[in-house]
């Protein structure tokens, strides 16, 4: 999003956030069928109520299906989601991950310890007759892969000792593994010749001043995502820099041991929103 696009739309975006989230009277009838808790996704919902008045004035937003998939979704054909995220269980056979079941992981600091991993590429060419069905699997497991990638050049860099060998390591090595898992390249001709509408506020250059921003907290959850997310990344071919925006209260921080997982800008320490009673980061 375009930084005048994001002033206009802020202060709409924060106040419907609060409104979804005192609409009590809602809370009880599952709509739309979400699987998190009672106002867990409130401020995705007053993104949508601000961004539909902002709209009124001109704010308008490129909708594709080249960017964002959950894994264990099966992809349009045609499409080559960008971005993977994580954020719902999935499983490939009988195998399965849900990110959910690590809240207290210490796995970035235990020495060569990765999450188990998924089928091999062979064993998920024949579970599946479909090609797209097929390609749905293929994203998962690159998914999982990454993270495990990720974990493992970290445990190197950090001095633990050389992992003993294993058939998964040989794979995260090979030739096959750096075709399963090389970058993936925005198209964007194809997206401008679809029935699209930019934004009103764009860029005076092809290639505008790019920041990556992304918020945390003092916690092993975190971590392990933070270290995912910077080798992925490292290797997608993103441009412009990443800043991990990082709110503890100040007793975590002193016992904190994750300062160096990534370039960090520290922020106050959270704080209770006096209408909702949600805890918040407070960004100055």
């Amino acid at each position: 999003m375009h930084i005048d696009d994001l002033r206009a739309l802020a202060p709409l975006w924060l106040s419907k956030t609060e409104e979804v989230r005192q609409d009590k009277s809602h809370w009880s009838t599952n709509i739309t069928g979400d699987i998190y808790g009672m106002g867990w996704i409130s401020e995705m919902y007053g993104y949508s109520f601000g961004a539909a008045e902002v709209s009124s004035v001109g704010l308008r937003h490129k909708i594709n299906d080249d960017i964002m998939i959950y894994p264990g979704y099966t992809p349009r054909i045609g499409t080559e989601p960008l971005i993977l995220h994580y954020g719902l269980p999935f499983k490939v056979g009988n195998w399965s991950f849900s990110k959910l079941e690590h809240h207290e992981d210490g796995i970035v600091y235990d020495c060569n310890r990765l999450f188990p991993p998924p089928p091999f590429p062979r064993e998920v060419e024949v579970m599946e007759s479909d090609p797209n069905v097929k390609r749905a699997l293929y994203l998962s497991i690159e998914c999982i892969h990454t993270l495990n990638e990720g974990l493992l050049l970290h445990h190197t860099s950090v001095g633990c000792p050389k992992p003993q060998w294993s058939k998964y390591l040989s794979f995260l090595k090979s030739k096959r593994f750096s075709e399963l898992t090389k970058p993936k390249y925005w198209n964007s001709l194809k997206v401008e010749n679809k029935l699209t509408v930019q934004h009103v506020a764009l860029s005076k250059s092809r290639h505008p001043k790019i920041h990556t921003l992304f918020s945390t907290e003092c916690s092993s959850y975190f971590d392990w995502q933070t270290v995912g997310l910077m080798h992925s990344f490292r290797i997608s071919g993103q441009p412009g820099n990443i800043t991990r925006l990082l709110s503890c209260t100040d007793e975590d921080l002193k016992n904190y041991k994750g300062r160096d997982l990534a370039p960090t800008h520290y922020v106050p320490s959270m704080n209770r929103h006096p209408l909702t009673g949600d805890w918040y980061k407070l960004l100055i």
